[in-house]
């Protein structure tokens, strides 16, 4: 609550038919139960500030004796005796025992006082109100002050002073600031019902606010939580905001989380740096179109010298142009702290910089607490969410597969720890390894290194394609002995080679919670780039474990016709044995199946036939 936002709120208007008995009657019961005693502070003096204070420790009643009296509508001097008309009457905010006048002779510690005479008696009344704090009576002073008679309803004196802690730090939270000697359970306050001057000591309201104190503490702890307000999907069903950008088409909006899971040595620093570089200059991601922007990659694993050269590598490799003041590099190998340390602080340096996405690599730096515990994953995860919100950028990060073959396993269950990593992202995007065999190896090797020879000889010399055959073409050392002469050609043929026999082959699956889901992606990666497969040579790569699994959901087509194959025959050279013409009625009945899938059977088989119903074996 903002005291400047606060709209004052008119006390009650005295009237002439003002009544001092009921209103005095009606605080008593608000305040005291039957069979207590109450302390008033009748004989008052005025002190140098001008300010009327009691001469005592106050004059006990029984409030038996007061209210059963007041009810009479007997008059208040009658009741209470006579008082000064100039100073008013007080009245302590709580029974007491005896006339100590002291915290000891508390009988209960029922209420505490809030009391603020630094603002407007309206403006005082507003706080108390908008606070909703559970007031058993409201009480104008007569003079500058409303006065708040707070049930907190402690069992112990500790209980009391923990319950005026709290009640006093939220206020103060809250922009009304209190007389601090008010957190006594003697306090005195103010008696309804008594003239003070020119004016009248007034009951304002009684039984306000929240029921109970724990009722107001629940709503002062939920006003402080800074979840957003419940809304009715009448507001917005008919017309309903609109989304955030898309920052990967398809794949990730502004403002969201993505995940990048995978195995070592499967490049996912530089395939997040790539990322860093494709929003910078707003070209394709893994075949994805990125939207323009600006992007900050926060590297937490290689010493600063190395990501520089990195990113240099990169832009070379694939031959763009960089854009200034669009891509920005923290380097914190050796300074990062714990994701909850490191969050606000990533915040204040980057509320201002406009960007478009943050990359963080890798969190295994970062993370805290066990990352097999779901509970304690939620809690890290939340973090990303904070710095999203709180930079309105896409957030995006990399963990690595836990061990094992993942093949076997969907993609949200890859990656390593609890599975919080993986279902809490907005989009999940997994790596998988595709072993290729010797034979494979060579045929991809040789295609690789052809395609960048050709990239190379285009430049060496643009007139190659009219020298060498087409079948030489195909084989890098062919085409060795047609340019090794060619000036640079042998150390471009060995970088070619070197790249196209370390290139390895990955898989690119995941799920997408704002878009549909897309094909799984083939590519290679060749140092220091990823890059679509475009040759189809993992096409029909499984991965490891893959296999295992599909044997597991069942025979394979082929395994269904082979076994198809053996019992047909089986069944076929049983009827033969008997002798005579085997029909396809025969072999129905015996199969068990329509005389029409007989005729289907022999048709996949391809080594029988059958002609005028006779079922023959193929010569």
């Amino acid at each position: 609550m903002r005291p400047e936002y606060i709209t004052p709120v008119d006390l009650p208007s005295p009237t002439d038919d003002w009544n001092p008995s009921k209103e005095m009657l009606d605080y008593l019961v608000a305040i005291f139960k039957p069979g207590e005693q109450v302390s008033l502070g009748k004989k008052v003096f005025q002190a140098e500030d001008g300010r009327w204070k009691p001469v005592n420790r106050g004059d006990l009643f029984p409030v038996d004796y007061l209210t059963e009296r007041l009810a009479k509508g007997r008059d208040v001097s009658d009741v209470i005796g006579d008082y000064n008309h100039e100073g008013g009457v007080f009245v302590r905010i709580n029974p007491m025992l005896d006339d100590g006048g002291s915290d000891k002779s508390v009988a209960a510690w029922r209420h505490a006082l809030i009391e603020c005479d630094d603002r407007s008696p309206e403006e005082q009344y507003a706080m108390i109100l908008k606070l909703e704090l559970p007031c058993a009576a409201v009480i104008f002073s007569g003079s500058k002050s409303v006065h708040a008679i707070v049930k907190v309803d402690a069992r112990t004196e500790e209980e009391y002073r923990k319950k005026v802690d709290y009640l006093f730090k939220t206020c103060k939270e809250n922009g009304i600031p209190l007389d601090k000697q008010n957190r006594n359970p003697s306090r005195y306050s103010r008696l309804p019902g008594v003239d003070r001057g020119k004016g009248r000591q007034r009951l304002l309201k009684t039984d306000c606010g929240k029921a109970t104190w724990q009722e107001w503490v629940d709503f002062i702890e939920e006003s402080k939580d800074d979840l957003p307000d419940i809304e009715a999907a009448d507001t917005f069903i008919d017309n309903p905001p609109p989304l955030a950008d898309e920052i990967i088409g398809g794949v990730l909006r502004k403002g969201h989380k993505m995940l990048l899971s995978g195995p070592s040595k499967a490049g996912k620093s530089y395939l997040l740096m790539e990322l860093a570089m494709a929003v910078a200059e707003g070209r394709e991601w893994l075949g994805w179109k990125c939207a323009e922007g600006r992007a900050l990659y926060i590297n937490l694993e290689l010493d600063a010298s190395s990501c520089k050269n990195r990113l240099h590598d990169l832009y070379a490799a694939k031959g763009w142009k960089y854009s200034r003041g669009r891509l920005d590099i923290w380097n914190l190998r050796g300074r990062s702290e714990p994701l909850g340390k490191l969050c606000d602080k990533l915040i204040r340096r980057s509320r201002d910089k406009g960007y478009t996405i943050i990359i963080i690599d890798p969190i295994y730096k970062v993370i805290t607490g066990d990352e097999n515990d779901a509970a304690s994953m939620a809690a890290f995860c939340n973090f990303f969410d904070r710095i999203a919100a709180g930079t309105g950028a896409a957030v995006a990060y990399c963990h690595h597969h836990s061990k094992g073959e993942q093949g076997m396993k969907k993609a949200q269950d890859r990656a390593s720890g609890s599975g919080v990593f993986a279902r809490d992202p907005d989009a999940l995007i997994d790596m998988i390894a595709l072993p290729l065999d010797e034979g494979r190896r060579k045929a991809v090797t040789d295609r690789l290194a052809c395609d960048a020879l050709y990239v190379e000889l285009d430049r060496l010399k643009p007139n190659w394609r009219m020298i060498i055959s087409q079948d030489d073409a195909l084989i890098p050392s062919k085409i060795a002995e047609w340019f090794s002469k060619e000036p640079g050609f042998n150390e471009a043929f060995d970088r070619a080679m070197a790249a196209a026999e370390s290139a390895t082959g990955w898989r690119i699956d995941g799920i997408l919670r704002e878009f549909p889901g897309f094909k799984p992606k083939d590519i290679w990666f060749r140092w220091p780039c990823h890059e679509a497969d475009t040759t189809g040579m993992l096409k029909d790569v499984l991965s490891e474990g893959e296999e295992n699994i599909r044997r597991r959901k069942g025979p394979t087509k082929k395994e269904k016709l082979e076994a198809m194959g053996a019992e047909f025959s089986l069944i076929f050279d049983t009827l033969a044995a008997r002798g005579g013409d085997v029909t396809a009625q025969a072999m129905a009945e015996d199969m068990r199946v329509s005389v029409k899938e007989i005729y289907s059977m022999a048709q996949k088989l391809k080594t029988f036939v059958i002609k005028d119903s006779i079922v023959r074996r193929k010569e």
